[in-house]
C-alpha cells in the first residue's frame, strides 16, 4: 500500500511540485502553513507525507462473516435480556422506591401518637 504522496513521486512529480501543490490545496495550505511555523522543515513533512497511509485495509471475506455473526449475537443477547430490563424499568424509578417507607409511615405515625 503506498500513500497519495507516494504514488505522485512515482507518476514523476517532483517533491517541489507535489509541496506546491498542497500549499494553495485549499484543504492542506492551512496544515502545511502552520506545520512550518511549528519549525518543521519541508523535508520533515515530506517524509510525513509519505509514511502517511490514507486507505484502509480491506478485510478479509473470513473477517468479514466473523463480524456479521458477533454483530447477531449481540443482538439476540439484546433482544433476550429486553423483557427483563423492561419488567425491572419501573422498579429503579424514585417513586417505586418510596413505596415501602410510605406503607409503613401510617402504622409509624399511629405508634408515635
Amino acid at each position: 500500500m503506498t500513500s497519495p504522496y507516494q504514488e505522485a513521486l512515482g507518476q514523476g512529480y517532483s517533491h517541489d511540485e507535489i509541496m506546491e501543490h498542497l500549499q494553495n490545496h485549499p484543504k492542506y495550505s492551512d496544515k502545511i502553513s502552520k506545520a512550518k511555523e511549528q519549525g518543521y522543515s519541508d523535508e520533515e513533512i515530506g517524509s510525513f507525507l509519505s509514511s502517511y497511509q490514507t486507505k484502509k485495509e480491506k478485510r478479509s471475506p473470513l473477517e468479514k462473516a466473523a463480524r456479521i455473526g458477533t454483530q447477531y449475537a449481540l443482538g439476540a443477547a439484546e433482544s433476550a435480556l429486553l423483557p427483563y430490563e423492561l419488567g425491572v424499568a419501573p422498579l429503579a424509578s424514585k417513586e417505586a422506591q418510596l413505596v415501602p417507607y410510605r406503607e409503613n409511615l401510617m402504622s409509624d405515625i399511629e405508634r408515635l401518637a
